[in-house]
């Protein structure tokens, strides 16, 4: 596979796990009795990151480490193309 390809792969893969996964974790899983208890927030928010909170974590940082190799990847990937540019030039 071309290595432009792989690194916009890497790149939207790395921005749905950084961004997309954190804020519909944050969204969509709700910690909370099954019967209508009030909970207060301490012990929502503790529940949450007790559950959810460091898989969430986790799944963000490898978000951006796929994030930042992509990049890496697509830059590196560019300035070899502009140099067999430059050196086709010359010829």
């Amino acid at each position: 596979m071309d290595k432009k390809i792989e690194s916009v792969i890497l790149i939207i893969v790395g921005s749905y796990f950084l961004i997309g996964n954190t804020i519909f974790s944050l969204l969509f899983n709700h910690i909370g009795p099954s019967y209508d208890v009030p909970v207060n927030s301490e012990d929502y928010w503790s529940n949450w990151w007790n559950n959810y909170g460091i898989i969430t974590v986790a799944i963000a940082v490898t978000g951006l480490i796929l994030l930042i190799f992509g990049i890496r990847v697509f830059i590196k990937r560019n300035e070899i193309s502009e140099i067999k540019a430059e050196a086709n030039q010359i010829h």
